[in-house]
């Protein structure tokens, strides 16, 4: 049984775009907490950074930001064509009707 995905090119432009939107947010919510408690931060815990909670406080903070851009730098500037879109939603809905 075939399963034919008719979406046209412009609800798939606006659909990338708005999940492009909440890549965006996801970066830039936590980068704004960060600038906000930056001085309680460098106080608290860049004083200290020699014990194990502080080192992980700051490997656990930093590096999720640092995915958090590898993806927004993947995902927002990758161009994306409707067509390859089309095909993977093709390939997810296959996919889902063969289970």
């Amino acid at each position: 049984m075939a399963f034919v995905v008719t979406v046209d090119e412009a609800t798939t432009t606006y659909d990338l775009r708005v999940i492009r939107y909440f890549y965006l947010a996801a970066f830039v919510l936590p980068a704004y907490d960060i600038l906000l408690t930056m001085d309680l931060e460098v106080r608290y815990i860049w004083k200290v950074w020699q014990s194990r909670t502080a080192v992980w406080y700051l490997f656990l903070r930093y590096s999720s930001l640092a995915v958090r851009i590898m993806t927004l730098v993947t995902f927002y500037f990758a161009a994306f064509e409707p067509a390859v879109c089309r095909m993977h939603l093709y390939e997810i809905h296959s996919l889902r009707d063969s289970v």
